[in-house]
């Protein structure tokens, strides 16, 4: 049986705003904490390339894009560096009043405490977002 973890965060930032932050290079601006310093890359087509990593923190990731709904929905494969398991990561953004609703799914996960573990993960993350769109508004 395998295990999914799931978290939602709301912004106040419109969807179009939330989905750059989400689907760009921005990314390693707000992902994980300023000590890490981040490097991201996120090529938004079906096949592109996604790389987070941070060199102080001897951490990263790897996928590729499997599906893409511009402005809505990204599917990316996810496999952390010195793994040998991938997982699907699906990150779909949607209106919510004035602003936007995130919610994240990542599937294969062999046991329910590990998938706790990943969505505390993706909340930690998830939890610098609101304030990172406040402070960088864009155009």
């Amino acid at each position: 049986m395998s295990h999914i973890a799931t978290v939602t965060r709301a912004t106040d930032a419109p969807p179009a705003r939330t989905w750059r932050a989400l689907t760009s290079a921005e990314l390693a601006r707000w992902f994980w904490p300023a000590r890490f310093e981040t490097t991201a890359e996120l090529q938004p087509v079906v096949g592109g390339r996604l790389r987070i990593h941070s060199e102080p923190m001897a951490m990263g990731g790897t996928g590729e894009v499997v599906e893409l709904v511009d402005g809505e929905r990204l599917l990316v494969t996810w496999r952390w560096d010195g793994e040998d398991g991938e997982r699907l990561v699906a990150i779909d953004v949607a209106p919510e009043g004035d602003g936007s609703l995130v919610t994240v799914v990542q599937e294969g996960f062999p046991t329910a405490g590990e998938a706790d573990q990943h969505a505390q993960g993706w909340r930690d993350c998830l939890d610098r977002l609101p304030g990172y769109l406040e402070a960088n508004p864009g155009p």
